[in-house]
């Protein structure tokens, strides 16, 4: 699954070129009071008014939406002064008391964080050795200049560990059908079989064209036309151009072949 990445670039940023890429930073907004529909907004007006002191490159919320506010490949003011100057990209989650809205969040979240991480060309593994995605927690335990411990305690709260996080950073989320879905689709492939079939016969059985009578018995009787493999001969039916081919071949060897 993909997604689509909005633009909502704020004005009167530092556009800063960075040391060196190193890191992809994942956030969460920790503000518990903003949670309702229009949290991912919120937040973002916020940051924009505050961008002096601090801003990201990415938004994700209100039900799997992603906004990008600032230029990757450059600093932002996200991490701290140890680690802005080495992130290709930081990435802000807003929270939500919606559980099922948090699953669309998730998904765009882990998404958008390792499309960040290929694009800069560094590891999809979470707080590993060397480069890579990185959490707020890790840049503040490894790096300093920060004290942030995000993202992993509001994720907590929605029922995601911290191992499960890590694995769904490196392996990605790819949706897999239930064994009620696949049911469910096979039946539907089997209705549709039966409307094929059921109008194809509607098509077999149908005359031919009062102009195209002529024609059409000359054809028979000639044996250029031969049916479809059935009692039906199907006049019309769509032609294939392996049938147009097999028809052309009888022609010539009935009546040019031998001249």
């Amino acid at each position: 699954m993909s997604y689509v990445i909005e633009k909502q670039m704020m004005s009167g940023l530092p556009n800063q070129p960075l040391i060196a890429i190193k890191y992809v930073v994942a956030h969460e907004s920790g503000n518990s009071t903003n949670t309702g529909p229009n949290a991912l907004e919120n937040e973002i007006a916020y940051m924009n008014k505050n961008k002096a002191n601090a801003f990201v490159s990415h938004w994700v919320g209100g039900g799997g939406r992603i906004v990008q506010i600032a230029p990757v490949n450059r600093v932002q003011y996200g991490c701290g002064p140890n680690g802005n100057p080495y992130s290709y990209a930081q990435v802000e989650l807003a929270r939500t008391s919606d559980k099922e809205q948090f699953k669309k969040d998730y998904a765009a979240y882990i998404w958008l964080l390792r499309k960040m991480a290929i694009e800069a060309g560094i590891s999809t593994v979470l707080d590993g050795i060397g480069n890579g995605i990185k959490s707020h927690r890790w840049i503040a335990d490894n790096l300093g200049g920060t004290t942030h411990k995000d993202p992993f305690a509001y994720l907590l709260s929605m029922g995601i560990t911290e191992a499960q996080f890590q694995q769904d950073i490196k392996n990605g989320l790819e949706e897999e059908l239930t064994m009620s879905q696949y049911n469910e689709l096979k039946q539907e492939i089997e209705a549709l079989k039966t409307l094929l079939a059921a109008k194809a016969n509607l098509q077999s059985d149908k005359e031919v064209g009062a102009s195209h009578k002529e024609a059409w018995a000359w054809a028979v009787k000639e044996g250029i036309i031969r049916g479809d493999g059935s009692k039906n001969m199907n006049p019309s039916g769509v032609l294939t151009r392996e049938q147009m081919a097999t028809m052309l071949k009888r022609y010539y060897d009935k009546f040019v072949e031998k001249n």
